[in-house]
């Protein structure tokens, strides 16, 4: 036990100071929360600092429920940032925690780590027995009152259930601004994307109010077309406004549809789309349709003989040159823009898994992230010196600290209130949200007038030309198929351009 402190029952009491005043804790490390957004942590910041922990080191959790550590930065930075000797410090327990379970497992790793627990004006000592009895009795209240009221707010719902009241969540939108969107569409007057800005909502609240929520799910257990022919701005152009299964009608069971209709409803979506667009689409249809052949035991028909797979002509283009992207990366240009072009080309990696990042998953020692691939797994990126040279300086805070939590790659802005993201897509420091897809890939035409899978498709190429395996090429671009990477061992333009110097004559000599 420290000098300034002693013990009694499980207590370390604090000495005050020789004048009076209240005793400081200059190891001391806050955490305060409150639930909903609309809530403030004021007073509990107040209390701290009446406690003497040191402003800079309060961590803070908002709209966050204490029955679960899951997604609660504040936490994870405060548990971070308390050390051998130091004094982990909330205002309530309930602060803390409201779950015995994840309360006794923050509480042992602390106490292994030589950390105390400050709640209040007192600090207790969780290897003592008073201490920890006293505590767990605390944490037992904590989860019970929680769980109290959780009961009752069910109680209450379900008696406004029975008494028809119970409305849930009210639309977004009033109803004749849904009639008017409904009109417009089906009108051909706007987009989809058009009617979402306009109103400022995502464009999936304007689906739903176009196609109306029987479109999104089965209202019966016999299985519909409404999911299956759905259409998208970006893949359906010919498909008529408002109608999603032209010539099949709106929820007509499975078993009464041909195969020639089938057959047929692709050809009107799709038929005039590029090959690729064709055979994703085609491929999604017979994958869902043979789903319900095999899996569901369902009645349903196939796709036809004669809608077969369209030849997809390769663009043997578009690898970018080497030194293309080298001055590329080498122009002044923003940080953040040349970190994130870096890494993807470093990585090959997909510009979707390499946006998902977040700061506590960098391996800076290592060169090295987990990313989650198509299907589930985990799996590692790798980048060179360029990226490592780079991370460190995205990292810093004007203030000269570093981000430790957050996404790694941040737009340039707050999120306005009405399209605020999950906490998880957030800067705990910035409060900045997570760079979007979208936003990345008009960065990157703008400076170069390429897309962010020419980078990753560029770095196979040259990883091909290099003469690397193909099954080292597939490990580091974490192709599953070796047809698919078979391309990138294909010998690109730069190698062809080289071995076409063999053919240049012989040059002339004095």
């Amino acid at each position: 036990m420290s000098p300034g402190r002693t013990t009694q029952g499980g207590v370390c009491s604090v000495r005050g100071s020789p004048t009076g005043t209240p005793a400081t804790r200059p190891t001391a490390v806050g955490y305060a929360r409150c639930s909903t957004d609309e809530q403030d942590v004021v007073i509990q910041t107040e209390q701290l600092l009446t406690l003497g922990v040191p402003e800079d080191r309060i961590y803070i959790d908002r709209g966050f429920s204490g029955t679960t550590r899951r997604n609660r930065a504040g936490l994870d930075q405060a548990l971070a940032a308390v050390w051998k000797g130091s004094v982990f410090t909330v205002t309530k327990f309930d602060r803390f925690a409201r779950n015995m379970a994840e309360a006794n497992e923050v509480l042992t790793d602390l106490s292994g780590r030589g950390v105390l627990f400050g709640l209040g004006g007192s600090v207790y000592d969780w290897t003592d027995p008073f201490g920890r009895l006293f505590l767990q009795t605390l944490a037992m209240v904590a989860e019970f009152e929680a769980n109290l009221g959780h009961m009752r707010t069910r109680e209450g719902m379900a008696l406004a259930k029975k008494n028809g009241k119970l409305k849930g969540k009210q639309p977004k939108l009033p109803e004749p601004a849904r009639r008017s969107i409904r009109r417009r569409y089906a009108e051909g007057e706007v987009s989809l994307a058009d009617l979402a800005t306009e109103y400022s909502v995502g464009r999936s609240t304007i689906h739903r109010i176009i196609h109306g929520p029987e479109t999104s799910r089965w209202s019966d257990h016999t299985p519909k077309l409404d999911v299956m022919f759905r259409p998208r701005s970006f893949s359906a152009p010919t498909a008529v406004p408002g109608f999603p299964n032209p010539g099949l009608g709106r929820d007509r069971p499975l078993a009464d549809v041909t195969d020639t209709e089938i057959g047929t409803a692709l050809t009107e979506l799709w038929g005039r789309c590029a090959p690729a667009t064709w055979n994703r689409n085609r491929a999604a249809i017979t994958s869902w349709l043979s789903w319900c052949q095999t899996k569901k035991h369902w009645a349903a028909p196939s796709v036809p003989a004669d809608a077969e797979r369209r030849k997809e002509n390769v663009d043997e283009t578009r690898a970018v040159a080497k030194t293309t992207i080298h001055r590329l990366l080498s122009r002044d240009i923003p940080l953040r823009e040349k970190t994130l072009w870096r890494m993807l080309y470093e990585t090959a990696a997909r510009a979707a898994d390499i946006l998902a990042l977040n700061v506590e998953d960098l391996d800076l020692e290592h060169r090295r992230a987990p990313v989650r691939s198509k299907g589930g797994a985990i799996e590692w990126v790798y980048w060179e010196r360029g990226t490592a040279h780079l991370l460190p300086r995205l990292l810093r805070l004007p203030d000269g600290s570093t981000r430790t939590h957050g996404p790694l790659f941040l737009s340039e802005r707050r999120p306005v209130p009405a399209r605020r993201p999950t906490a998880a897509d957030i800067c705990p420091h910035t409060g900045r949200a997570r760079l979007g897809y979208d936003r990345a890939r008009v960065l990157l035409d703008k400076h170069a007038s390429l897309d962010l899978h020419q980078l990753r498709h560029s770095a196979a190429t040259h990883l091909g030309d290099a003469e690397i395996p193909l099954h080292l090429i597939m490990g580091k671009t974490r192709h599953k198929n070796p047809r698919t990477a078979m391309r990138y061992v294909k010998p690109g333009a730069e190698a062809i351009a080289k071995v076409t110097e063999v053919l240049a004559p012989r040059r002339r000599t004095l």
